[in-house]
């Protein structure tokens, strides 16, 4: 069992036989089991809030050092059909009218991203992350304004 990394008060350990993850809370004993999901998966079971930019490494290394890999590989990798898929969940989000999003997104990504939450009634702020290809994204859901009524 290796501590990889620490984010928003948890630990995130990995299993050196298996690659298994699993988070405990900051300082505690390392966990005793392990699952197959990934970090990512772990920290939205935990409502750990995992940003890239945010991560503590207890030692120097770097991203890919830690083996990241894909829950769902898809037989189109082309830019493009990435940026559209990485946008398409944004856009459900706020169409769902979640109060507040964050992402890790693409630069890419950014004037499409900026003209959705426009269209959808959202402020928008969006950030390099400090690794490279990755922005930090926040959305929040603007209060309605009221309606106008003529009256005769």
């Amino acid at each position: 069992m290796q501590l990889i990394f620490t984010s928003n008060g948890y630990d995130f350990w990995r299993d050196d036989d298996d690659g298994r993850w699993n988070a405990v809370p900051q300082g505690d004993a390392p966990p005793t089991h392990c699952s197959y999901a990934s970090p990512v998966v772990i920290a939205g079971l935990k409502n750990v809030n995992l940003h890239l930019s945010e991560i503590e490494w207890p030692s120097p290394r770097k991203v890919d050092e830690v083996n990241w890999q894909p829950l769902v590989t898809f037989e189109d990798q082309t830019a493009n059909y990435v940026h559209g898929f990485e946008a398409g969940i944004i856009w459900l989000r706020m169409q769902a009218g979640d109060a507040e999003i964050t992402e890790t997104t693409h630069p890419e990504n950014r004037e499409t991203l900026i003209n959705i939450a426009n269209v959808c009634g959202y402020a928008i702020e969006i950030e390099p992350s400090g690794f490279e290809g990755w922005d930090n994204l926040k959305a929040t859901k603007r209060p309605k304004r009221g309606s106008l009524t003529i009256v005769k």
